[in-house]
């Protein structure tokens, strides 16, 4: 039991869910969050209950604001007040419609949401768990939950399977719950004796890259000039995975990877080759200008590089 507990909690709030613009957990994070004109703290540094309080107030004003809602309920599920965080949750849900794209994600966070409320797996989390899967199929928190349920059920492949899935969108800290809870499902059928020749966990997309200038460009470069390092398709677009850094940074060596995507549908692992580029950016423009500095390197390969793409800026945009 301490193992599914382990995977909820790192499943409970996946980075995609609403996309908001902050996280939250903590005071200061909550502080910000509510954006406030005045500061109701006079400086002072509140306390998350403070803060929480504070919040609840702001939407008792402005109860229409489905970010404060959504952070409220994080909040209190992250504090394990279940049955609080479920009806701010529920808020969030009815403000919001199945045009909108995070519309599923608010879903699964409502059914695990009552997952912790009602205390397992019952009839109405599995029927909020489907109909999330309804609206959208790889939806990562409703087929985090359904694994959990098939795990205690000891029907690990069938768990396996809903994490594979999952894994298409999950990242960071959820995706390493999904690898760990994969693991752990294969281990329980070598335990049984059954052959697991064929479960393979998905190769991670990843690139290492070492940045570095020519000696010719490093004069009269500041040291906080910006340096923006992106992985686009062949075919161009929005980046896939970007990183900021400063002239100051470099040389640098640093892993692409979905960590570094700029939203959950367009990451680096949804591609098997991209452009690799970087670009000293004198003006601080994120688009090219006249006496950028710039390096690209590619097609290269998603997945399986070892050896660190070598990006030497060296060339001046004209």
């Amino acid at each position: 039991r301490e193992f599914i507990t382990a995977v909820l909690m790192a499943i409970a709030v996946p980075v995609v869910a609403l996309g908001v613009y902050m996280q939250v957990g903590s005071a200061p994070q909550v502080a910000v969050a509510m954006n406030l004109p005045k500061d109701p703290f006079n400086g002072r540094q509140p306390t998350l209950e403070e803060a929480i309080a504070q919040l609840k107030l702001e939407l008792e004003a402005n109860p229409e604001n489905p970010e404060g809602w959504y952070i409220l309920g994080s909040t209190l599920i992250g504090q394990q007040k279940y049955d609080e965080g479920l009806v701010a949750l529920k808020k969030v849900e009815s403000l919001l419609t199945d045009k909108d794209p995070q519309y599923a994600s608010v879903m699964g966070q409502v059914a695990q949401a009552m997952f912790f409320a009602e205390g397992g797996m019952t009839n109405a989390v599995k029927a909020k768990v489907e109909a999330t899967l309804k609206v959208e199929p790889f939806e990562i928190t409703a087929l985090g939950l359904k694994g959990i349920d098939a795990f205690e059920r000891r029907s690990y492949r069938e768990a396996i399977g809903y994490w594979l899935k999952a894994l298409v969108n999950a990242e960071g800290d959820t995706a390493d719950a999904y690898r760990t809870g994969i693991t752990r499902a294969r281990d329980e059928l070598v335990a049984l004796g059954e052959d697991v020749s064929d479960i393979k966990l998905p190769e991670m997309a990843r690139i290492p890259v070492n940045i570095s200038i020519a000696d010719a460009l490093k004069p009269g470069l500041s040291p906080d000039t910006p340096v923006f390092l992106v992985a686009r398709r062949p075919s161009g677009g929005m980046p896939l995975a970007a990183v900021r850094l400063t002239v100051a940074d470099l040389p640098k060596s640093i892993e692409l990877s979905d960590a570094q995507a700029m939203s959950p549908m367009g990451r680096l692992s949804s591609v098997d080759e991209v452009v690799v580029s970087v670009r000293i950016s004198l003006s601080g423009n994120v688009t090219p200008q006249p006496g950028d500095m710039i390096a690209k390197v590619g097609p290269v390969a998603t997945k399986g590089v070892e050896k660190p793409l070598e990006l030497v800026v060296q060339e001046v945009v004209q």
